[in-house]
């Protein structure tokens, strides 16, 4: 025919490409594609670089499919050679179909393709027809003939179109009776799984941090990964430089897509993607802020449309950001190709962001727009919430922004750099930055200087409070409110910040645990902060309710807290909330008041729910839970969490330095005594002493060296177990503490016991009175046997000797004693281990490992 004189295409224009010995194989889509077979079409639509023809190309040959493959570009817009390329591609493949011969109706393409049909239907075998790249067509013609044919596909083809945007087609018919399969953006990006074989492949050797960078920059983007991984084996570079090549400015990855991308686009739709691009996120009224374009939500609509790397971010798609790679390679064309001033285009996002109260990008824009006035201001406002969020290095960084003179001379930022150094524990620091605040005030006008003050002092206070220097704390509140009676924001979130407890009575804002004065303190701060709106006063409340339930005092123990409960939910502070239901729960237990315990979770859990607090709080629930099922013997429970708790250690994402991570592994050292892991209880419990000692808690310091005297006498270590839970009394008596070994009940006790024999004392006589009180009988099991369970330190170093094999004159020797004594010494140790020798003393001491 006329149409195919001097008509000769190239390979590549009618036949599947050929596959590169380095294509990733994709044993997932291609089980994909199997399915797509029982419909009459398969769409791919991506943006450009997700592999779309190398995956069907790749399926195509490794199911041995029969294919007629058309790929379409500027030149197949003309219908006279769509018509060339179409029926020259199926009569490569199938020769003995007469398709050259149709002939073509330019007036009508539903009658064109009516008789390349009717052809189609002698197929004597499936064929597989592919347009690929069909994004570049836009004449009316061919996509009327292109839905055609798939509306009217005979049943042995099926028909696959892949483009860079959905096709304009009316299909929903098609939709509705699943006969068309859809594999986008998402089906084809590369997955971990994908990208470590891929690596494998290239032998590639990252570590697990750079695969994971790898991952998150380029979200599956095969034409990415693939230049960054090659660049990375060309240049044979260390790992940390490596790294580098994974950002929109690598050459090639920038190249390809201004090139294949960004210039295709029309002129305005190609300023306002360069615009949007100095963007981490943007919806329609912000886009028209910052491009002056008027029209945002429909240009978005065609970004959409064409597949240009854009994600939307909510279900509402209210909310939109370009792949990260591509919006780098934008923001390197515009500021080094375009006439527009980058500092403008912040500016305006800046004041968007600000306007909004979207304080994190309205700080970030201004600061890059050279802002910095405007910046310091949102920073004012959103720096508590930072604080409350433990944020502490972004706020830092953010701060490390400014310029340095700047630093110096706004008030703001110095009050917020020394609360920054002060809940990071660097109080010296922070007292240094606050002479330098001191300094300004006279610059200062008297409306200025006030709130400087105010807040001076309130910083002071609260750092007198973490140093437990109460006289200094009340000073210094006083004149604080003294001053400014309102609430202080940074006070606020500095309680928040230090908050975190599960038992708040041992946190820093309590000394670590020293009842006396952190019970003088809040007493004295009730009555003054009441009416001004300082956090310490509700948290002050939890306080007060965990010194008066240590102490076994009831009523005003629940006094507080229901003070507590209500003062928390009030201001919706869960750092109250939640450890005041805590202590609610442990009141309940301890007073006999048992049947509402879990449903009291129920209800916490609940409200938790309504706050949306950090997830830190719910794992801190289900810590508190396990501690109950250690109690109830709920072993199944136990270990479910303990292997979770076990597992997210391992996780990348674990944070070795969450808040709390002293009750999780305290709580893990009580599952693994409670599975009889004596040993792996005991490593860790020891590991705690030191953490504790450094961070001077003295209510955990007593709660471990009571654990660990559980520990010795389940081993029948008694010497050891009872040296142990001395160390936990002589922590525990100056500041009174009783519930913390009430609430280990019967065996605590009979260490006790045994220890009160030994060595009396007052303290100790209390405390076994107490559990008497509450019915816990221990002397039945330990008058037996407390004589073998008591030796002197001298008793032990004596009978050490006479494991030597040592005579009773050596034994006086060493010792500096008389025979005498020595046979006194023998005589009491025979008594207390119930033997009538040497020889079974020794044997005895050693069973009960008194000695090794």
């Amino acid at each position: 025919m006329i149409f195919y004189e001097g008509f000769t295409p190239s390979n590549h224009q009618i036949q599947a490409p050929k596959l590169n010995s380095d294509s990733i194989h994709r044993e997932r889509i291609s089980n994909d594609l199997d399915k797509c077979l029982n419909g009459k079409m398969t769409l791919v639509c991506t943006a450009a670089g997700f592999g779309k023809t190398t995956t069907i190309a790749q399926w195509l040959h490794n199911r041995g499919l029969r294919s007629a493959w058309i790929f379409l570009n500027e030149q197949a817009n003309d219908p006279v050679e769509f018509w060339r390329y179409l029926t020259y591609s199926i009569h490569h493949t199938i020769p003995e179909l007469s398709v050259q011969s149709l002939e073509l109706h330019l007036h009508s393409a539903e009658a064109t393709m009516a008789s390349l049909i009717n052809t189609l239907r002698y197929l004597s075998s499936p064929l597989i027809l592919v347009f690929d790249n069909y994004h570049e067509i836009n004449h009316h013609w061919i996509h009327a003939a292109t839905e055609y044919l798939i509306k009217h596909t005979p049943d042995k083809l099926h028909f696959i179109l892949s483009s860079r945007m959905n096709p304009p087609f009316e299909l929903h018919r098609l939709q509705l009776d699943r006969q068309i399969h859809e594999l986008d953006t998402d089906v084809l990006r590369l997955n971990r799984g994908e990208l470590l074989d891929y690596l494998s492949y290239m032998n590639l050797h990252l570590s697990e941090n750079a695969i994971t960078y790898l991952e998150k920059r380029t979200e599956g983007w095969i034409t990415g990964i693939n230049f960054i991984v090659l660049t990375m084996k060309d240049k044979q570079t260390a790992e940390s430089t490596a790294i580098s090549f994974i950002n929109g400015k690598h050459e090639v990855i920038s190249d390809y897509l201004i090139k294949d991308v960004l210039n295709r686009l029309p002129d305005s739709l190609r300023a306002f993607v360069l615009r949007l691009s100095l963007l981490d996120h943007f919806s329609p009224p912000l886009c028209e802020a910052v491009t002056g374009y008027p029209d945002a939500k429909l240009m978005l609509e065609k970004l959409q449309k064409a597949n240009i790397f854009i994600n939307v971010c909510d279900n509402a798609q209210q909310w939109f950001r370009f792949h990260p790679l591509f919006a780098e390679a934008m923001q390197f064309y515009l500021r080094h190709y375009e006439d527009v001033s980058e500092y403008h285009l912040h500016e305006k996002a800046a004041d968007w962001f600000g306007e909004h109260k979207y304080y994190d990008q309205a700080i970030k824009h201004a600061l890059s727009g050279r802002q910095y006035q405007k910046a310091a201001t949102w920073l004012s406002h959103y720096a508590p919430y930072l604080l409350r969020k433990r944020e502490l290095t972004y706020l830092n960084d953010w701060l490390n922004d400014f310029p340095a003179e700047l630093r110096k001379r706004d008030a703001d930022l110095m009050i917020i750099h020394a609360w920054v150094l002060a809940l990071n524990g660097y109080l010296d620091e922070a007292d240094g930055k606050l002479l330098e605040v001191n300094a300004l005030v006279e610059q200062l006008n008297k409306t200025q200087q006030k709130k400087l003050y105010a807040e001076f002092f309130a910083l002071r206070g609260y750092m007198a409070i973490i140093r437990h220097e109460p006289h200094k704390s009340l000073y210094s509140l006083k004149k604080a409110v003294t001053i400014q009676p309102t609430v202080s924001k940074y006070f606020q979130a500095g309680v928040d910040f230090n908050g975190v407890e599960a038992y708040p009575i041992r946190g820093p804002l309590s000394g670590g645990g020293r009842l006396h004065t952190t019970h003088a303190l809040y007493t004295s701060l009730r009555p003054l902060l009441r009416q001004r709106g300082l956090a310490v006063v509700g948290y002050g409340s939890i306080i007060l309710a965990g010194i008066h339930y240590e102490r076994c005092e009831w009523e005003q123990a629940r006094y507080f807290i229901n003070r507590g409960k209500e003062l928390g939910w009030k201001n919706q502070m869960v750092g109250i909330f939640v450890p005041i239901h805590f202590l609610q729960i442990k009141y309940n237990i301890a007073r006999g008041e048992t049947d509402s315990t879990w449903k009291m979770f129920t209800t916490l859990e609940a409200r938790l729910n309504e706050l949306h607090p950090p997830k830190h709080w719910f794992r801190m629930i289900e810590t508190f839970k396990t501690r109950l099922y250690i109690k109830e013997g709920k072993k199944d429970m136990v270990e479910k969490w303990l292997r979770e708790t076990l597992d997210a250690e391992q996780s990348p994402k674990y944070d070795e330095n969450q808040p709390l991570l002293g009750f999780e592994d305290i709580t893990k050292a009580r599952a693994l005594m409670m599975k009889q892991q004596y040993d792996t209880a005991n490593k860790i419990l020891n590991q705690l002493t030191h953490h504790f000692e450094m961070k001077e808690r003295l209510g955990d310091m007593i709660e471990v060296f009571i654990l660990k005297s559980l520990v010795f006498h389940h081993q029948n270590q008694l010497q050891k177990a009872m040296l142990t839970m001395e160390q936990a009394i002589e922590k525990a008596e100056p500041e009174h503490y009783i519930r913390i070994f009430l609430d280990e009940g019967k065996q605590a006790a009979e260490i006790l016991y045994s220890l009160q024999r030994h060595k009396p004392r007052n303290y100790v006589k209390t405390l076994l009175s107490l559990f008497k009180e509450e019915g816990i009988d221990f002397l039945n099991q330990t008058q037996d046997s407390s004589k073998q369970h008591i030796l002197t330190n001298r008793e032990i170093e004596l009978l050490q000797l006479v494991g030597t094999g040592m005579k009773n004159k050596e034994i006086a020797t060493a010792l500096y004693i008389s025979l005498g004594s020595v046979k006194v010494y023998l005589t009491q140790i025979y008594d207390k281990l119930g033997v009538n020798n040497r020889t079974k003393a020794v044997a005895k001491a050693r069973e009960l490992h008194i000695l090794d």
